[in-house]
């Protein structure tokens, strides 16, 4: 579950991109909803399982390593098992609260199991705390904020995404010019997307 991978960087920032261009047009009501493979869901199941099983296993021969708490954590993310794999994140955080990446990702978690981006965004800003210069938080905060804009908030959240994104700009300018190029892919479509009028 981990984003840390450039080509995922690369991916999520193309999706980011994609979505903040169409925040000011109006989805389709009408869509077919998407077809839901359930044997390949089924499938990616049991798979997760058996990892999910040997890891409750591994924590109850050694109950201290707090890590095997994280790699829960994810297995249970993958597995889509949201409340459980909040749970393990919380577990880990409870002694290791600064560890950006796992709290991104319990951000993502909370996203998933309840649809509460202030919380999960809430979460990324204590990540941020720790670790300022944090480039997937910046990211991955500026992704989530956008995806809050509506015809209410429309200016303030549009900002608000646009700050996080210049500020992993400014570090991804000193780590990885070709990631600050596309991060500044992403701050034009905030201010065309700013441009015209809220939704």
């Amino acid at each position: 579950m981990r984003w840390s991978g450039i080509v995922i960087l690369f991916v999520v920032l193309f999706a980011a991109a994609f979505a903040i261009s169409r925040i000011a047009s109006t989805p389709d009501k009408y869509a077919p909803a998407p077809v839901q493979d359930t044997s390949l869901a089924l499938e990616k199941h049991v798979f997760f399982q058996h990892i999910i099983d040997s890891l409750h296993s591994a924590i109850s021969a050694n109950p201290s390593n707090i890590n095997i708490h994280l790699s829960l954590a994810d297995a249970l993310y993958d597995d889509q098992q949201w409340n459980e794999s909040m749970k393990e994140f919380e577990t880990y955080l409870a002694v290791k609260p600064s560890d950006p990446d796992a709290r991104v990702d319990y951000a993502y978690t909370i996203a998933q199991a309840n649809g509460n981006l202030n919380d999960a965004i809430a979460e990324i800003d204590t990540a941020l705390k720790y670790k300022p210069d944090h480039l997937n938080a910046l990211i991955n905060a500026g992704i989530m904020t956008a995806q809050m804009v509506n015809d209410s908030n429309h200016a303030t959240a549009l900002a608000r995404a646009k700050n996080y994104f210049v500020r992993a700009k400014a570090v991804a300018e000193k780590t990885n010019p070709g990631i600050a190029a596309r991060i500044d892919t992403l701050i034009q479509e905030i201010d065309n997307a700013g441009n015209q009028p809220a939704p």
